[in-house]
């Protein structure tokens, strides 16, 4: 590959928790701000997805690690931030973990990328959550 890429995979800490302390609609409502705000802190030229659950993945075409890792940084500092309403107390407030990673070019697939930034996001949970991790 010779365009920069990079790759976010991340999730919602402890959303299980969430859906089980205060519901599954308050658990939509976290993950359609989640995405709304997310989507906002991106580039144009940036494309999100949900994998499944609360994992989601991040594109950051064009980009080297460090410029993903800049993005990624404001994102979660704005997002741990947030007060989501409408749970029991009548706030309740979110955070995620990010594992980042570029393609290089060694890789023989897109997958082999994909697979480290997966290894970084454990690591950051490993770590104790609510950060990021390069892999």
């Amino acid at each position: 590959m010779k365009k920069k890429l990079s790759i976010a995979i991340f999730d919602l800490d402890f959303f299980k928790q969430i859906n089980d302390q205060f519901g599954h609609l308050i658990g939509d409502k976290v993950l359609r701000e989640f995405a709304g705000r997310l989507k906002s802190g991106l580039r144009q030229q940036d494309v999100i997805g949900r994998i499944g659950g609360d994992e989601f993945c991040i594109l950051y075409l064009e980009s080297t690690r460090t410029d993903a890792q800049k993005i990624s940084g404001r994102i979660r500092e704005q997002w741990q931030d947030i007060e989501i309403p409408g749970g029991n107390p009548a706030t309740l407030k979110a955070t995620f973990s990010m594992g980042i990673a570029s393609v290089r070019k060694g890789d023989h697939c897109l997958a082999d990328c994909i697979q480290r930034a997966d290894r970084a996001l454990y690591r950051a949970k490993n770590k104790g959550r609510n950060r990021i991790e390069v892999g």
